[in-house]
This record gives structure tokens, C-alpha cells and sequence, in this order.
């Protein structure tokens, strides 16, 4: 992993990490939630196998990036320009993986001249547009704690890092990890798996507080643009034995844009889809460009 930093024109700074073929074509890598720009190592021998360049940007105040006090989700697209002028990166791809995947769909709304493609891996659907039926009970708590019980958000997200710092046989590990699905145990039983998703986890939980919070409530936002507007075709993809975002909310979501395409895998998890999939996810996006 490469950590790189710049200074954007707001002052600020921006952080990102870099994998793959560092001279290939670039593909912005958005990280889920709460996670950070670690998570991109998980397209490491994909971006080398299909020559990528693979660019994992931190979120404002997140890990290596400094916190922009009440941003939205609709100044994501400004800031992956001057990402993308700052790693000379023309075109690119845009990947988001869960709660990175509003950041894919607002890029492909705002940007679609500067996108080779855009793909959105079990990602965090519309709440405003399509509801919470179905959504994980640990989200619907922390969606509930974040407007009941803002101070008790720090010690619950240390206590998660702790969590996150534990190895997939100790507990709590154990205890949380009956409420994956097959698929999902059987990917984080790898190692390396495991420890790219609990370090990139953790590099967020241990970060800036009100960042992770206004990270979260986002997605119970209105995201601020219309689905039915963006132009270029997006791939959605979504394991039919995810219990953290169901199925159902996913497909709501995606019949909202009008060139998706959306992919069904069997008995794949939230975790499963992007930790074993993410070849195939890849290759089908740059075939297509």
C-alpha cells in the first residue's frame, strides 16, 4: 500500500492510498462504512491482473483526510476532480463498496463525461427513496443512537475498534459472526481477508468522531441529486444472502436509475461479494468500457 496526501483547493487535505499496476488505468476505489482507504488492498491482485491503477480515497476526516464540517454527499464529485487532475488521471473507473457505493452513483450522476465506468457493490441503498425494511439491526441502531444518543457514539465506536482488533476465532468475533451468512464466514476465515476488512475498519473508528457521524448520516440523508438523471449505465451487484443491506432494498435502488444493470449471486453475503468476487466484478466493468 502507498499512503499519499494533497492539499485540495479548500485547503484541506486529502488522503488516499494507492494498489495494483501503479502505472495501469485509474480506478477510484470507495471504501464502505465505517472503513477507510486500507479497504482498497482488497482489488490489490485484481488491479495488478487487469492493469489498474487502483486510487482508495479516504472520506473527509477520515483516516489520512481532514474533516469538512457539514459536507454532503453532492461535494463528493468536486473533490474526485481535483483528485483525479492531481493523480493525472483523465478518465477513470469509479467502484463503491457498500456505503461507498452513493459515492459511485453521484460521481456517475455528476461526472459522467470523466467515467470509463461505474459499478456499486452491495451498496447502502436510498433510505429516503426505498425505506429500511430488512436493513441489519446493528445500522438501524446506529442510525437510532446517532440522533438519540450522540454522546454515547464514542465509546461504542471504540468498543467496535476493539472488536475490529480481534482475530475472526476469539470473541466477540465468534459471537458476531453468526450473524453472517455462510458465504460470509467461509470469505473472512482468510487471513489476509479478515485483516485488510478489521484495519480498514479501525483506521476509521479509532479517527475523528464527528466525521464517522456525519459519514452516517448521509446515507439517511437526501443524497441531494436524482437517480433517474444519471446517464451512463451502472452495474449493481448484490449477493442474494446479504443480511446487512437485503436484496430488496438494493433492487429499489437500482430501478431507480435507468441504465442499471443489476447482477444476482447466489448464496454470496455482504462480505463474500466484494472479498471473493471482486475479479469478476472488475473485469466485467473494463470488458465493457
Amino acid at each position: 500500500m502507498t499512503d499519499k496526501t494533497f492539499q485540495l483547493s479548500s485547503g484541506r487535505m486529502l488522503g488516499y492510498a494507492e494498489f495494483g499496476d501503479l502505472s495501469g488505468t485509474p480506478l477510484f476505489y470507495f471504501h464502505g462504512w465505517p472503513s477507510s482507504r486500507v479497504q482498497g488492498e482488497l482489488l490489490e491482485e485484481t488491479g495488478k491482473r487487469r492493469g489498474l491503477r487502483i486510487i482508495a480515497p479516504d472520506r473527509p476526516g477520515i483516516g489520512l483526510s481532514e474533516f469538512q464540517p457539514d459536507r454532503t454527499l453532492t461535494g463528493w464529485p468536486s473533490l474526485m476532480r481535483e483528485l483525479a487532475e492531481h493523480v493525472a488521471a483523465e478518465k477513470f473507473y469509479v467502484l463503491g463498496v457498500s456505503g461507498g457505493g452513493p459515492y459511485a452513483l453521484v460521481c456517475a450522476h455528476a461526472m459522467p463525461e470523466r467515467l470509463l465506468g461505474a459499478s456499486v457493490v452491495c451498496g447502502a441503498p436510498s433510505l429516503q427513496n426505498v425505506g429500511t425494511d430488512g436493513l441489519f439491526w446493528a445500522y438501524k441502531l446506529a442510525m437510532w443512537a446517532q440522533h438519540r444518543l450522540p454522546f454515547a457514539l464514542w465509546p461504542g465506536l471504540r468498543v467496535s475498534a476493539w472488536i475490529a482488533g480481534r482475530r475472526i476465532t476469539q470473541w466477540p468475533q465468534t459471537f458476531f459472526s453468526r450473524f453472517y451468512a455462510a458465504e460470509d464466514r467461509r470469505a473472512l476465515q482468510d487471513e489476509k481477508m479478515h485483516r485488510i476488512m478489521m484495519q480498514s475498519g479501525r483506521a476509521a473508528l479509532l479517527g475523528n468522531v464527528s466525521a464517522l457521524r456525519l459519514d452516517g448520516m448521509i446515507y439517511q440523508s437526501d443524497w441531494g441529486f436524482d437517480l433517474g438523471e444519471i446517464q451512463i449505465p451502472v452495474r449493481f451487484w448484490h449477493g442474494d444472502e446479504d443480511w446487512n443491506i437485503p436484496l430488496g432494498l438494493a433492487q429499489k435502488t437500482a430501478a431507480l436509475v435507468p441504465n442499471a444493470i443489476f447482477r444476482v449471486t447466489p448464496k454470496d453475503g455482504h462480505y463474500s461479494l466484494p472479498l471473493l468476487r471482486a475479479d469478476e466484478i472488475v473485469r466485467e466493468m473494463v470488458g465493457a468500457a
